[in-house]
Order: C-alpha cells, then structure tokens, then sequence
C-alpha cells in the first residue's frame, strides 16, 4: 500500500510539471544550436530563446515548490484529507511518503533547472560541460560544492515549511497565515541557532550541518503528525 501510495503522489506531482522541464529544456538547447551566429535571425531567435528559458527557470524554483507543498496541504488537511487518513497506513508512515515524494520531485526540478543554467549560460550542452570540468579538479569540486549548498538550502526552507504547516493546522483560526508565520520562524531560528556557533560557506560541514537540521525537522514534524490530525 505504501509503494502504491508513494507512486500515486509522485505521478500526481509531476505529470502536469514535465510539460514546463519539456519546454525549458528544448529552449535551453535552442540556445546551444544558435551558437555565435551573425545571421540575425538566428541571433533574434537566440535571444528570445534565452529570455523565456530564464523565465523557465525562475518558474521551475517557483512552482514545483508551491505544487509539492500544495499537494501535502491538500492531502493531509483540505478535500484529500479524508482519503488519505483511511488508507491502511500509519500516520508515521504517510508523513514519511509526502516528505520523500516532496523532496524528489524537488530534486528532479533542481536537476532539470542546473541542466538550462548550464546550456544557456555556458553556450555548451550538460555533457560537453561535465566533460570538461573533469580536467579541473578543482573547479568540478568547487562547482560540487556549490550546487550541494544550494540544493540542502532549499531543502531546509521546504522542510520548515512543512513542520509550520503542521503547527500552523494546530490552530483555530488563521491556520495559513500561522502555516507561513511558523516557516519562517523555524527556518529562521535555525540559520540564527547555525549561524551562531558556525559561519555557513560552500563546505562539507556546512552541507552536513544543514542536512542535520533537515532530519530534526523532520523527526519533529513526524511527531507532531503522529499525535493528530485536525482537517479542515
């Protein structure tokens, strides 16, 4: 039930968000195959290709963060609701398959995100990039470590806005104001908390401490969801 349940929400997810990852990469590679023509309608062709694939990309942080959480919202409080919290599956189990579902079709849009920065901002295809960046061993570690410190950052602002979700449906009134008001108070207490002992920078022990702070989160959210449930 719990495979079928994790299947479900990840096609649910993502069937409509592949059309925008279609769309914005075939821009990206438009851009490649422009090339450094002087023809000038192949320079309008390019620079119209790279301002919608930038338009893409911002769309691509955008709106598959808002669907994820949308569908968490609506299938553990709103319509969906009642549906879910009969299926034979313990509450601790269907927090765990919406916070996994959630983060990898996050990752699937930072991975297709990365792959249009590439193409349009390097003039080369993701592969062609790689492939070079492999001759400079500091530069690939560099790039690694920049692109984890991005990606465990995001994850930390997802994850506290999932525990505010849940603490936010506690209340009465008001619960999606509370939901933001929480997020932003539990992600911004542990940048402080974090900051405070350690100066966050493109490093090992900055991604570790991150993804630490991710599974606190989460562990407290798992309890907070473990002890009930008020749907709207």
């Amino acid at each position: 039930m719990l495979k079928k349940l994790i299947k479900y929400d990840f096609i649910s997810t993502n069937k409509d968000l592949i059309f925008l990852y279609l769309i914005c990469l075939v821009l990206s590679y438009v851009v490649i195959f422009c090339g450094h023509s002087s023809n000038d309608g192949i320079i309008a062709t390019k620079k119209i290709c790279t301002d919608l694939s930038l338009v893409g990309m911002f769309l691509i942080v955008i709106i598959p963060f808002a669907k994820v959480f949308l569908r968490m919202r609506r299938t553990l409080y709103k319509e969906e609701a009642y549906l879910y919290l009969t299926l034979p599956v313990k509450r601790g189990k269907l927090y765990d398959s919406k916070v996994l579902v959630s983060l990898i079709s996050l990752i699937i849009s930072w991975l297709v995100l990365g792959v249009c920065f590439i193409n349009v901002f390097s003039g080369k295809n993701v592969f062609s990039f790689i492939s070079q960046l492999r001759d400079d061993q500091l530069g690939i570690g560099t790039n690694i470590m920049f692109v984890l410190t991005i990606a465990v950052q995001l994850s930390l602002i997802f994850m506290a806005i999932a525990v505010g979700l849940l603490l936010g449906h506690k209340m009465d009134h008001a619960k999606d104001l509370f939901t933001f008001l929480y997020g932003v108070l539990i992600y911004s207490l542990i940048r402080v908390s974090i900051g405070y002992f350690y100066d966050f920078g493109d490093n090992l022990l900055s991604i570790v401490i991150v993804l630490l702070a991710d599974i606190l989160l989460f562990a407290i959210g798992r309890y907070i969801f473990n002890k009930g449930v008020n749907v709207d």
